[in-house]
């Protein structure tokens, strides 16, 4: 495990083998740097970037220094050129180990990019975007297991904002840039993630005139992108702070902060996709909460190599906070709240994403011992409360498929010692 952050303005890392101890800290920077970020590859070779500024004009330069498995950090070498001012570094690895770096030249409305391939060196950055002050923004990049990679960013029109991406193959040059969003309308928050064959996915937020709505826009590897398609509920029901992730087999999950049609209570919502499918309707993955009296922030979300996807957030009053989270099941069922306890009785709400009907068996079990049981049967795009009798001992809630879903784990509230699996 790597770590990396910031004391008195220089970046530090720190290294803890499995099992073992965290290392001291070691400098990686010159005094003046910040928003240091890390890669890691299978290999366990880290790449970090960060911004160093520096005296002349106080423009900032983007720098990079690696790290291999067991071994002792590189010295920095400079990504962006030292006479601009860059800003918003990110860093996506292929599995081989090579590497893709991109930035936002401040004042100039650009996005450059270097790549390196593995065990190489840096090569010189190049302009993604239009050169000459377009208004690009807030570049986000992946690169999939052939290293083929893709960066997508805002850009600032007369006619509002847009999504704009770019797109690289290993070894290959970068394509001109084309749009994923309609021109009309304000964009914001762009995400991409790749699946294993190359199959890409874009997410952001965009004001239509009337709502706030997640879109998204799909590209087949080798082909083109798609047009680009709500996720998210019209007439108010919108969405902010779109987070993407897709697994091993290519299947797309997207959660968002999103409202009520009255904009009275928000809530945590997901979305998921399957390889070549279509985007589920949204589910709330967490408690609807009054915007004037909670806050709910932003959500975080990281899938794991089974397909398993956990989403984070923090929902609480002025000056406090809890945070909370929720697991899917490998696309085809979602958790959405947390065990409930109400007069001595448990419950957990279940929705069906896809796949026909979900069903299996629902357990509760005090120590090995099962105390309760019953079945369940949910039609697709629905959702069921399956509720069960507490015991006043530590009880485990199960649910058991019949289905091939993943194990997953919500840990609720209420009751001490209590975990809920699905299966």
């Amino acid at each position: 495990m790597t770590a990396v952050w910031t004391s008195r303005r220089t970046v530090q890392s720190a290294t803890r083998p499995a099992g073992g101890s965290w290392s001291a800290p070691v400098n990686l920077s010159k005094v003046g740097a910040t928003s240091p970020l890390i890669a890691v590859d299978p290999a366990g070779e880290v790449t970090a970037v960060w911004l160093l500024e520096r005296e002349e004009g106080n423009r900032s330069i983007v720098q990079s220094a690696t790290r291999p498995a067991g071994g002792s950090w590189s010295a920095p070498v400079d990504l962006s050129p030292v006479k601009q001012a860059a800003r918003s570094p990110q860093v996506a690895l292929d599995p081989q180990g090579g590497a893709t770096a991109v930035w936002e030249v401040e004042g100039r409305g650009e996005i450059q990019c270097a790549t390196r391939p593995a065990r190489g060196s840096w090569s010189a950055s190049v302009n993604l975007s239009t050169a000459g002050g377009t208004g690009a923004f807030e570049p986000q990049v992946a690169v999939d297991s052939q290293g083929n990679a893709t960066v997508v960013w805002e850009r600032y029109t007369s006619r509002g904002t847009l999504i704009r991406s770019a797109s690289r193959p290993a070894g290959g040059s970068w394509s001109a840039p084309v749009n994923l969003s309609k021109p009309d309308g304000k964009a914001k928050e762009a995400q991409i993630a790749v699946g294993p064959d190359g199959d890409a996915t874009a997410a952001w937020r965009r004001f239509n005139g009337r709502d706030i709505v997640v879109q998204s826009a799909t590209r087949p590897a080798g082909g083109i992108w798609s047009a680009p398609v709500d996720i998210s509920a019209h007439h108010g029901q919108g969405g902010y702070y779109p987070r993407l992730v897709v697994d091993s087999w290519g299947n797309a999950t997207v959660v968002w902060k999103g409202y009520d049609r009255n904009r009275y209570k928000l809530a945590i919502q997901a979305a998921t996709r399957p390889l070549g499918g279509g985007w589920s309707p949204p589910t709330d993955i967490s408690k609807r909460v009054t915007r004037f009296s909670r806050h709910l922030s932003e959500p975080q979300i990281a899938v794991d190599p089974q397909g398993i996807a956990t989403v984070v957030w923090v929902v609480g009053a002025k000056g406090g906070g809890i945070i909370q989270a929720a697991t899917s099941v490998k696309g085809r069922a979602y958790a959405t709240r947390v065990v409930r306890v109400r007069g001595g009785r448990a419950s957990i709400t279940l929705r069906c994403e896809r796949g026909g009907r979900c069903g299996g068996l629902i357990r509760l079990k005090v120590g090995g011992k099962s105390i309760a049981a019953q079945r369940f049967e949910i039609a697709e795009g629905r959702s069921k409360a399956i509720r069960v009798k507490l015991n006043p001992q530590g009880v485990k809630l199960f649910a058991k498929s019949r289905h091939s879903l993943r194990w997953a784990k919500l840990v609720g509230r209420g009751i001490k010692n209590r975990t809920v699996r699905l299966k």
